[in-house]
């Protein structure tokens, strides 16, 4: 979120895992209308492009770091409805803007919650990510970069990210294409 300092008000509610998170746009008409068209219009080839344009945005001592890309994993029911994962295209995207090594073996989605554009307050969000991530693979040692498509809250990064580091990981940088503000 804006703020004075380099930490926002909303991070300092809610203890984080996450080292450090990068939006690069808000998420005003044009974003929202290209991520709606990637998620539910089925419209794919603007996932690659729109995860060069996140690239774009990755201070280069972030990205220097960098030994994994882990996109935020769909739960297997959205994953069948939809076909992909949008966040898996994006990181493709970062990854070839990059050269960053693709890791989605890292994380898995081990329950089904509802879709967190429909929680209305942190707390429901919190609750609805709570034991949802397993690790799969071996992230120890890793500086990873988790890549998502919208954070409002960072309610789902942070539990990825708490999920990636109790698997060893030595940090995690999210960097998600658009913050809802």
């Amino acid at each position: 979120m804006p703020s004075a300092t380099s930490v926002c008000e909303a991070c300092f509610a809610v203890p984080r895992s996450l080292d450090r998170a990068i939006a690069v746009f808000t998420y005003e008409p044009a974003m929202r209308d290209a991520i709606t068209a990637l998620k539910y219009r089925d419209i794919r080839a603007i996932g690659p492009r729109l995860g060069a344009l996140a690239a774009s945005g990755l201070p280069a001592s972030v990205a220097e770091k960098a030994d994994a890309i882990v996109p935020v994993p769909l739960s297997n029911g959205r994953l069948r409805s939809r076909g992909y994962n949008q966040s898996e295209l994006l990181a493709r995207g970062v990854h070839e803007a990059t050269g960053i090594q693709m890791r989605p073996d890292l994380l898995r989605r081990i329950r089904d919650g509802q879709a967190q554009a429909k929680s209305a307050s942190i707390e429901e969000r919190l609750a609805n990510v709570r034991d949802t991530f397993e690790s799969h693979g071996n992230a120890s040692g890793l500086n990873v970069l988790l890549i998502d498509d919208v954070m409002t809250t960072g309610s789902t990064l942070n539990a990825c990210a708490s999920t990636l580091k109790s698997a060893g990981a030595s940090s995690v940088t999210a960097l998600a294409l658009c913050r809802e503000l």
